[in-house]
């Protein structure tokens, strides 16, 4: 069982960071982007919770954007 807890855990530090670096880290300044990555390499868990919430943010101002639209335009 710890095996396959290891193997998760590594997977998703390995998945989730390589979805940072590629996204954004790239862009950033170099010791910047290489320790936002070491960051969320330990902590992948907590950048997935990050991720989700965002994710939900832009939805609901989307909706709010998509009512003002039909407001103004009538």
């Amino acid at each position: 069982m710890s095996g396959a807890f290891g193997f998760i855990m590594l997977f998703g530090a390995i998945g989730t960071s390589t979805f940072y670096w590629l996204s954004r880290g790239r862009n950033e300044e170099f010791l910047v982007g290489r320790f936002k990555t070491t960051f969320i390499f330990f902590f992948w868990y907590v950048y997935l919770i990050y991720l989700g919430v965002a994710r939900y943010r832009s939805v609901t101002r989307q909706v709010d954007t998509e009512q003002a639209k039909k407001r103004i335009l009538g």
